[in-house]
């Protein structure tokens, strides 16, 4: 069973399909006023199920089919379609019209019913949910960069230095001949070492962690705590 419609100033020529209906490949470009090419794109790059948004047909002889294989869109291929293509009045308008010809809307050019109104709207809160969607992803990757590359801040950095105070005092106990500066230097040098930074106000944030239990892990030589030669 087949029916031909107006939209967009096209004739479409819609096939009854199993439970729902499909356009072919070539008149969904038209009707959305992009080339077939932009389709083939949307299509090859897996989101769309063949049997649910799509199917093939072999010598279809459908407007514009031909002889060869065609692509025909079910009515879920075509609304999916016209979420994924720029948006632009004459894709909304055939968004729109595949909304309102599900519900059996006749008069298409007529003002829409409360239920294709509600369609609409429905496809319209969709859109820009797929919008905000996008910006959230991107705030999250932006704070994500910000978190990787945010060093201490200024209370941080007294946690390092407190803890490292803790570990010359620990080590001047063991040994009070230890000259104090090359103890801060030792422990400091250690840390920049091992982050490979330039100063340890350059640790990064989101390791401060890392940073602290590496401090107390850091172990003296011996040969300090051996010499009599380094006084404060």
């Amino acid at each position: 069973m087949k029916e031909v419609v107006k939209i967009n100033g096209i004739d479409i020529e819609v096939n009854q399909y199993r439970d729902t209906w499909a356009i072919n490949n070539k008149q969904v470009s038209e009707a959305f006023g992009v080339e077939e090419s932009a389709i083939r794109q949307q299509k090859a790059r897996g989101e769309f199920r063949e049997g649910v948004h799509f199917y093939g047909v072999t010598n279809c002889h459908t407007a514009g089919g031909g002889g060869s294989e065609v692509t025909m869109w079910t009515k879920k291929g075509v609304i999916t379609l016209g979420f994924k293509l720029r948006e632009t009045p004459r894709t909304i308008a055939f968004r729109d019209w595949a909304s309102d010809y599900i519900l059996g809307v006749k008069n298409y050019g007529e003002k829409m019913s409360a239920e294709a109104f509600t369609m609409s709207a429905i496809a319209s809160i969709a859109n820009n949910f797929l919008a905000i969607e996008k910006k959230i992803e991107n705030v999250e990757n932006n704070f994500a960069e910000l978190k990787n590359t945010a060093s201490l801040t200024a209370a941080e950095q007294k946690r390092v230095q407190r803890l490292i105070k803790m570990k010359v005092a620990a080590a001047k106990t063991r040994n009070p001949l230890l000259n104090r500066s090359e103890l801060f230097a030792f422990f400091y040098r250690q840390i920049k070492t091992r982050f490979d930074v330039a100063s340890y106000a350059d640790l990064p944030h989101y390791r401060l962690d890392d940073v602290l239990r590496a401090i107390d892990e850091i172990k003296m030589p011996d040969s300090l705590f051996n010499t009599r030669e380094m006084r404060d």
